[in-house]
């Protein structure tokens, strides 16, 4: 296996995990409940995944869907490289990769998505500019009719009741699935 790790105050943190040999398998369980939108959807065409990491979740959809249209957007450009050389991440017609703030890039993109995903982390905390009700209402209005949000919260912290309310404020339907 293959893990990218971050450090932050003197700690480590997994941030992607991969199977050297098997890009279809997804070790961190997690990141297996990230494709549960797309049971909420007739067909899913187009996906944004933002923070993908490594890419493990990116290149299983990729290859589970192969028609799926993919924008992956990565704030840390060394990151990106890492995807692609260590973590099967290959961008091209269907893939592009961009790195660049979430946030940022959805504000300047004018393409919208059937699935947007969230998996943005710095350390054992999601950046705060994307759990704002700001960011709900623009990844909101970047979904295609009947679009869905998947959003990986960590249940262990002491924000984790005010992020779902946050996120409640914005969507009429909101389940959580924990891993």
């Amino acid at each position: 296996y293959l893990s990218l790790s971050f450090g932050l105050n003197d700690r480590l943190y997994v941030e992607s995990k991969a199977n050297a040999e098997d890009p279809f398998e997804l070790p961190a369980v997690y990141s297996r409940y990230m494709a549960m939108p797309f049971v909420y959807q007739k067909k899913t065409s187009t996906l944004l995944e933002i923070g993908p990491g490594g890419g493990t979740v990116t290149t299983y959809l990729s290859r589970t869907f192969p028609d799926l249209k993919i924008d992956a957007v990565e704030i840390d450009p060394v990151v990106v490289e890492m995807a692609e050389q260590y973590f099967f991440v290959k961008p091209g017609p269907l893939m592009r990769v961009t790195s660049r703030d979430g946030r940022i890039f959805l504000m300047r993109s004018k393409d919208n998505y059937d699935v947007i995903l969230v998996d943005a982390y710095r350390g054992p905390d999601i950046p705060f500019h994307l759990m704002t009700k700001e960011f709900f209402q623009l990844a909101k209005g970047r979904l295609n009719k009947g679009g869905v949000i998947g959003y990986n919260l960590h249940y262990g912290t002491q924000l984790y009741e005010a992020e779902l309310a946050t996120i409640a404020t914005v969507f009429d339907n909101v389940d959580v699935y924990k891993a």
